[in-house]
Parts: structure tokens; C-alpha cells; sequence
């Protein structure tokens, strides 16, 4: 190659490089071209959260001077979410479908630089089984993979709660916590399943305090009481971690590693109000 090659194409490799990083730039930067608008726009995303998981999600974007072009995805086999990104801002036909369940249709709008959330979307069972459950139930916890129920009853004649656990597959029930001195004292705020779907926390007001316990169904139902969560404000797991959960107690943020005999806590964040 003579000098002359060299020296052009040297030049024709630094002006590619300044056209084409603009446009990397722009890209990661979230900036497409929306050709029906005919401008650049900044793009957005959807969020969502099905149950049951792994349901499979067809975005159709509406009104399209071009044809329009169908997005499938699936939601996460744990947690049943998924976040689409990078979409164009307009509205899109939202169909959400399982095998063996009644599909889920819905527009919805992408703005720029935003997420469109829509969580606790429910699929129907196309054949439903019905239980039936006793009079004297009050409340009742569904298990995230949908196998399982915690039912919470009451007896008017001894003044207690007690619960039941509902196997949705066998049809079974199964007393649970019956008698427990802790129940007997306080009352139920919250249940909170953990994602797996093998042990939940109970939120109780007691002597006008907030104490949470760790139930088990593997271990016997054992009952552990969790005094780093007493007047715990909020309860959130970590959805990439199911054995982390974060607290929100007196203003501040603590991340909660629960490991086989301990609770190993760290401190996040302060001045938080919600």
C-alpha cells in the first residue's frame, strides 16, 4: 500500500469516527428516529408484573402509518416481571397470554424518558376449581406461585386467631400456628410471602408495637421472631435476591441479608420519608 493509500485512508477512518460516534452517543442516550412522526424522539419502557409467571407479552403499536410490527416477550419464570425498553413514545395494544388462561388486553401509552408500569395483572384460569372456605375466615394470602393459601380465621367462642394453610394442588388444609402466645396477644397487620413461595413474615400490632415473625412451612411451621423488623415501616424484597429484603425503619433504608442462623443488616440510606 503506498503512502498516499495510507494517508486517505487514515483520513476516511477519522471522519467515520466523528460521524459515527454522534450517533453511538445519541443511542445510548436513549434518542431514536420515529419514522410515522418523522423526528427524533427519546424512548421509554414498560413494566410488568403477571401472574402466573412466564406469560408471554405482545406489544402491537397503534395507530402506524407503516404496518405495524408485533414485540413478543415473556415475563420472568421467578417473579413474573419484565421491563421492555427502548420503545417509541405512542400507544401500544398490550395483549398478555398464558396457555390455559383468559388473555389479558390492554392500550397503553409510552411517554419519553418514562416507564408505563402495570403490576398485579391476574390471569384467569380458564377452568376454575372452586373451595369452599369457612364462615369464619377473614382474610387469606395467596402464595406468589399460586399453589398455596394462607387462610386467617377466627373463633368467636375462645377470642383467638389461627391460621390454615390451603394446598391448592392436593386440596388439602392444614392448621397452622394454632395457639400460639404471640397470636393470642397482638393483631395482624401484614402477611408477606417471601418469592419462593417456602416461608412468609407476619406483621402483628402488639402492645401498640409493630413485630414481625418469620414462619417456615419447611421447618414445622416454626414461628422466629425478628427484632431488627420491630416498628418496621415497610418490607420490601430484593427482587434479584429473594433471601435480601429492604426495610424502612425511622427514615432510614437497611438492607436485611438472611443467612441459616442470623440476620446480617446494613445501613443504606437516611432522611427517607416514603
Amino acid at each position: 500500500m503506498t503512502k498516499k493509500s495510507r494517508t486517505l485512508l487514515f483520513f476516511i477512518c477519522v471522519i467515520a469516527f466523528f460521524l459515527i460516534t454522534p450517533l453511538v452517543l445519541f443511542y445510548i442516550q436513549g434518542y431514536r428516529v420515529d419514522f410515522n412522526k418523522q423526528k427524533i424522539v427519546q424512548v421509554g419502557a414498560f413494566y410488568f408484573n403477571v401472574s402466573p409467571p412466564k406469560a408471554e407479552v405482545y406489544l402491537t403499536p397503534l395507530n402506524n402509518k407503516r404496518p405495524s410490527k408485533i414485540l413478543k416477550e415473556k415475563t420472568n419464570f421467578l417473579l413474573g416481571s419484565i421491563l421492555v425498553k427502548n420503545l417509541l413514545p405512542k400507544i401500544y395494544k398490550i395483549e398478555i397470554k398464558k396457555d390455559g388462561y383468559h388473555p389479558w388486553q390492554k392500550n397503553l401509552e409510552i411517554k419519553e424518558k418514562q416507564v408505563t408500569e402495570a403490576k398485579n395483572i391476574l390471569l384467569i384460569p380458564k377452568k376454575l376449581n372452586f373451595i369452599a372456605i369457612d364462615s369464619n375466615t377473614e382474610n387469606f394470602f395467596p402464595s406468589p406461585d399460586n399453589k398455596k393459601l394462607i387462610i386467617k380465621k377466627s373463633s368467636s367462642s375462645e377470642n383467638e386467631q389461627y391460621f390454615t394453610l390451603l394446598d391448592l394442588e392436593k386440596n388439602t388444609q392444614t392448621p397452622i400456628l394454632k395457639n400460639n402466645t404471640w397470636l393470642k396477644k397482638g393483631e395482624l397487620l401484614n402477611l408477606i410471602w417471601f418469592p419462593d413461595s417456602t416461608k412468609f413474615i407476619l406483621q402483628f400490632i402488639i402492645k401498640e408495637e409493630k413485630k414481625c415473625f418469620l414462619v417456615e412451612l419447611d421447618k414445622d411451621f416454626s414461628l422466629n421472631y425478628f427484632s431488627f423488623l420491630e416498628n418496621t415501616e415497610k418490607i420490601y424484597f430484593n427482587t434479584k435476591n429473594y433471601k435480601e429484603l429492604f426495610a424502612l425503619k425511622e427514615n432510614k433504608i437497611f438492607l436485611l441479608n438472611l443467612k441459616k442462623n442470623e440476620t446480617e443488616k446494613k445501613f443504606l440510606l437516611k432522611n427517607i420519608s416514603a
